[in-house]
């Protein structure tokens, strides 16, 4: 029983010690202009760096595996550990976010060991809209109510704001104003109630990456 024991102890410590080989092919674009982005830096590491409030979940030791994009957007990187593979992505000191391809939108994604073709990191650019809402000369308005719109769904407002009283409004109380996607359109749906009778009409702006939109849109 003893040398029993002794032979599967060792084969578990024997198993915790062996090395995975992990690669991962593909594309950093840029979320909004769907462009390939080149430069962008690539990192593979071994395991998971857990926060101090998880810290029984760390599994990260000290190798890892840096690359960069090529003029095309395309990366190739590999990472020989002893635990699943995370992958980041970021340009720019992490002033782009990560969107993964299949709707996982997190900062970090595990590939396990083995050969990953096709994969497709789309990187989202901040930019603020920080419009000043106006009547259009020689109207007035009971209410006014502006929903920006998500860029899957055109009849989908995800952040909505009614305003009341002679204007001109200011959509955001904040310094640049909301945080939205930078190089796209960006859609919204104004609201209007005029002696007692709502208009409504979509329109959109377009906003370059780190840039604000800070223009006057007349209702």
């Amino acid at each position: 029983m003893r040398i029993g024991f002794t032979v599967l102890l060792f084969v578990v410590l024997n198993a915790c010690d062996e090395e995975y080989v992990t690669t991962v092919n593909g594309t950093v674009i840029n979320f909004g202009s769907r462009q390939p982005m080149a430069g962008a830096k690539v990192l593979l590491t071994d395991g998971v760096a857990a926060d101090v409030f998880l810290p029984a979940a760390n599994t990260s030791s000290a190798a890892y595996s840096v690359g960069y994009t090529d003029s095309l957007g395309r990366f190739s990187i590999t990472l020989k550990g002893k635990h699943q593979a995370s992958f980041s992505a970021g340009m720019k000191d992490c002033e782009y976010d990560p969107n993964w391809s299949d709707g996982i939108s997190i900062g970090v994604r595990g590939f396990r060991p083995g050969v990953h073709d096709n994969v497709l990191c789309e990187l989202r650019a901040a930019a603020w809209f920080n419009a000043t809402l106006q009547s259009k000369p020689g109207t007035t308005v009971d209410s006014l109510q502006i929903v920006l719109l998500s860029y899957n769904n055109i009849k989908s407002g995800f952040d909505g704001k009614d305003f009341k009283g002679p204007g001109p409004f200011r959509y955001s109380p904040l310094d640049k104003g909301m945080m939205v996607t930078g190089d796209r359109f960006l859609r919204y749906e104004l609201k209007v109630l005029r002696n007692s009778v709502w208009e409504s009409a979509i329109d959109s702006v377009y906003i370059k990456s780190f840039d604000s939109f800070d223009g006057i849109i007349l209702f």
